[in-house]
């Protein structure tokens, strides 16, 4: 019997139900008997009647002990050592023995000290060592019992005291039973639990509990507490469908401040932990077993409902809704979760501060346990949210793998943050094990400036960098942000296209490869070339004329002056760090119709605004349209403090647009008056050289 006792602690139920139909028809059956009996033992009329009704009955008694039975079979049996009775139609009993036996073949036993009875307002009283036994190891003790309301209600004068079933004990202040709604009320300070030894150990608290057993319901209210091993269940009212059997549950209703927690094993060794708390909680039980198979959850207010499976690990799964609804597996572990009305699910390391390891928020979703405890995929709709890592994504959806670190969001407004920038695409793939977030359909991306493509601007004062491309991945393994197909960058008026575009983010630089074109303009109002000669004024300037060894031509803007400055290359290299951006495998710089071509061309940037020099090495050749100057050489070194080329090669070519030409090893090309200086010797720092005569011969005349 201990057994099947310890598989269900809901059998107090049966307790209350035996003691309450024990008691009432042992009293009134009992009492009512004795309402007319003589001082002689003698029956009554009326009790002689009762029996003539039944037939087959037969009353029989000595003393004061009196016997009901029917054939063989006794059916109601009551003792007392004395029996008194005054003018006003009171009875006291001493020494009274009841027992009762039920159609059933069950049998109940009650005994006091002494016993009272008014046949006036036919309420009966028992008290004194109140002692109730039943079947299956049924105890109850009390001070007193009362039968009132012409038997249909008893109640205890005191604490009662019970045991049942060989394997459960329990306590409370005061008890009331209504025979005609057949309910039965514990209250003041309940306390069931099973007997030292137990495995697993159960225990009941509660400030009232009320058992309806026609309808096989039990309510139980303030601070209900129900333990069964580590399993628990915690509320302020707690309301409990028993089966047909009154052994299992087949629903569960709890409200307000709802938490409790289930022990499961998980899968291969170990265990998971389950914990749950709400406002509202309703449960389903598999038939025939303690084990739940649904969980609804309900949150009032600013609460929340939650669910959180926890590993032996100590990484915790949570997830948070306005209503939530938990599904089990036979073995009452959860394998999923759906949430509504704003969803949040976390993984956190439960023994460090519950510190949150990543986030994932929706308007619903709907979740997948493994049977390790872990989650794994995820459905999720409506702003969802993902923070993972120092990543946070956004999308309209999107369906994740918490296990496997697989996040795939979708949405016209989907985007991703990253330290240094964001991405925005209509598809965004989220790989956590590979540190990689992957974009397509057409990217947006803005990145802080670490690296600029604005030359030599102040960090400070750098606008952020905004990329389009068909596709984007971020990897924190390579630290690099790659843009594919169709790429185009701007920062300010500052604008590149390439055909792909990668951002080094470590080594601080930006690889563009492929078809790419540079766009540098000057803040408006300001020429970022400018240094300390442009301050001169122009009377200071020397002019052009016909000095030997200068030619001479139209001016024009100069090179990297007010107006934009275009560089095409095969690829370009930007590193911060070393303030360079190079341009590699054949170069056009072009500006207000002039154009540089190399090789490789290298800008070397300023602290300030601007560059400090530009460099091109291989192939070099300079085309002045507005001067009618075209020089070629070897390499070529533009200082815009004075706006001034040195080119050099074996040799270097000028021609004008008359067709003459010059050569020489060096050659000083003044972007401003569109003049040019042939140096014989090896010359030093560009300076202003002396004003050249226009033709050719002379320039000729100068060459080594």
């Amino acid at each position: 019997m201990a057994t099947p006792a310890r598989r269900r602690p809901f059998a107090l139920l049966r307790l209350l139900l035996l003691v309450g139909l024990a008691l009432f028809v042992t009293g009134v059956a009992g009492l009512y008997l004795l309402r007319r009996v003589e001082r002689g033992g003698e029956a009554t009329e009326e009790a002689r009647g009762l029996s003539s009704r039944r037939r087959g009955l037969v009353m029989a008694g000595r003393g004061f002990d009196y016997e009901i039975s029917e054939g063989d079979r006794k059916l109601f049996h009551i003792k007392a050592k004395k029996i008194v009775s005054d003018k006003d139609d009171n009875f006291t009993l001493k020494g009274v023995e009841l027992t009762l036996t039920r159609d059933n073949g069950d049998v109940y036993y009650i005994e006091s000290d002494r016993g009272t009875y008014n046949l006036e307002n036919e309420q009966a009283t028992l008290t004194g060592n109140v002692l109730f036994r039943g079947p299956r190891d049924i105890e109850l003790t009390a001070e007193g019992l009362e039968l009132s309301r012409r038997g249909q209600q008893l109640t205890s004068t005191g604490r009662v005291e019970f045991r049942f079933l060989g394997a459960y004990s329990g306590s409370a202040n005061h008890m009331r039973i209504l025979r005609p709604r057949n309910r039965f009320l514990l209250m003041g300070r309940v306390e069931v639990d099973s007997l030292p030894g137990a495995a697993p150990p159960m225990a009941l608290r509660s400030k009232r509990l009320l058992y309806e057993r026609d309808d096989r319901r039990l309510h139980l209210e303030g601070d209900v507490t129900l333990r069964r091993g580590e399993d628990y269940l915690e509320a302020r009212r707690l309301s409990l469908q028993l089966d047909p059997t009154e052994q299992g549950l087949e629903f569960a209703r709890a409200n307000w401040a709802v938490e409790g927690g289930l022990v499961r094993p998980a899968e291969g060794s170990g265990s998971n932990r389950l914990r749950f708390g709400g406002s509202q909680l309703s449960a389903t039980f598999a038939e025939g077993s303690r084990q739940p198979r649904k969980l609804e959850l309900e949150s009032e207010r600013q609460e929340e409902a939650w669910v959180a499976v926890a590993d032996d690990g100590g990484l915790e799964r949570r997830v948070r809704a306005r209503y939530l609804v938990a599904d089990f597996d036979e073995l009452g572990r959860a394998q999923r979760a759906q949430g509504f009305g704003g969803v949040e699910i976390e993984e956190r390391v439960a023994f460090s501060g519950e510190s949150v390891v990543r986030r994932v928020c929706s308007e619903t979703a709907d979740a997948t346990f493994l049977a390790s405890g872990a989650l794994g995929e995820v459905l999720l709709e409506g702003a969802v949210e993902l923070e993972d890592a120092g990543t946070i994504a956004h999308g309209d959806r999107a369906t994740a793998d918490l296990e496997s670190g697989l996040a795939d969001l979708e949405g016209s407004d989907a985007f991703v943050l990253r330290r240094g920038g964001h991405l925005e695409a209509p598809r965004i793939v989220y790989r956590r094990e590979a540190g990689e977030v992957e974009a397509g359909e057409g990217v947006r991306a803005l990145i802080e400036s670490r690296q600029g493509l604005e030359p030599g601007t102040d960090p400070a004062r750098r606008q952020p960098i905004r990329i389009a491309a068909r596709e984007a991945v971020w990897s924190d393994a390579e630290n690099s942000v790659t843009f594919r197909e169709q790429v185009r960058a701007w920062q300010g008026e500052n604008l590149l296209l390439a055909d792909k575009l990668i951002g080094e983010l470590e080594a601080d630089r930006l690889l563009a490869k492929g078809s790419v074109k540079t766009v540098w303009r000057p803040p408006a109002g300001k020429d970022p070339t400018k240094g300390p000669a442009d301050e001169a004024p122009s009377g200071d300037r020397p002019a052009g004329g016909d000095t030997p060894g200068r030619s001479s031509a139209s001016g024009g803007p100069a090179l990297s002056g007010s107006e934009p400055l275009e560089i095409q290359a095969p690829s370009m290299t930007y590193a911060r760090r070393e303030r360079l951006v190079l341009y590699e495998g054949g170069a056009r710089a072009q500006q207000a119709g002039r154009v540089l071509r190399c090789q490789d061309m290298r800008l070397e940037l300023a602290e300030d605004d601007g560059f400090e020099r530009l460099t091109c090495e291989g192939a070099t050749r300079i085309e002045d349209p507005a001067a009618g100057n075209t020089v070629t050489g070897e390499t070529a070194v533009y200082e815009p403090a004075d706006r001034k080329a040195r080119i050099s090669g074996t040799p270097v070519v000028l021609r004008d647009r008359r067709g003459s030409q010059i050569q020489g090893r060096v050659l000083i090309y003044d972007f401003v008056t569109g003049t040019a200086e042939i140096q014989t010797e090896k010359a030093g720092p560009v300076a202003s050289p002396p004003a050249a005569p226009a033709a050719p011969e002379q320039g000729q005349a100068g060459q080594p």
